[in-house]
């Protein structure tokens, strides 16, 4: 297994190319039907699943539909600034963190 993503990354292209399918999906709906497949509907319950109807997971979802990526190629990157605010604070990279109440069951 590659040691760093843009080696995952590289495998994937490269292998492309003689119509190699990678081990892992870059459909992230395939990827999520594998997941529910491996851990299991208990766990893979918990982590999926929404609070209450789910009406606050819907509208995330739809809200970052509305937005698109758009990666700036042929650029020079010899320095990258990686800084964001949120919240009013300013933060040295981008930076996202969940709890997970019983990681036990993703990995017993």
């Amino acid at each position: 297994m590659p040691k760093h993503w843009a080696d995952f990354q590289y495998e994937i292209y490269l292998n492309g190319m003689t119509g190699a399918v990678p081990r892992l999906p870059t459909d992230l709906t395939r990827l999520e039907e594998l997941t529910e497949r491996r851990l299991g509907p208990g766990p893979f319950g918990y982590v999926a699943g929404s609070a209450g109807d789910g009406s606050t997971a819907r509208a995330n979802r739809a809200a970052l539909a509305r937005r698109r990526i758009v990666p700036r190629m042929l650029r020079d990157v010899h320095e990258r600034d990686l800084r964001v605010e949120v919240l009013g604070r300013d933060l040295p990279a981008p930076l996202a963190l969940a709890p997970v109440g019983v990681l036990s069951i993703m990995h017993p």
